[in-house]
């Protein structure tokens, strides 16, 4: 018997998801907690390829954050 083939698809043939399914399993697909995706999501809406968010949350990773200016006086 011959297997079928099993290439990746290209992104455009991906299925899509919404953010809320994306969210629930987010452990098991990324690897990542339910407040990392909420942060790396933050504004956005719609619905996404697996590897489009995988993408998403890479480079809110990679996002350097600025320390908090102090305030005059404290």
């Amino acid at each position: 018997m011959v297997e079928p083939d099993k290439k990746k698809k290209p992104k455009s043939e991906e299925s899509k998801f919404s953010l809320e399914r994306l969210r629930k399993d987010c452990y098991k697909i990324f690897g990542i907690t339910q407040s990392t995706f909420d942060g790396a999501f933050l504004g956005l809406d719609g619905e996404f390829t697996v590897s489009g968010a995988k993408d998403i949350i890479e480079k809110w990773q990679k996002t350097q954050v600025e320390p908090a200016k102090k305030k005059e006086g404290k």
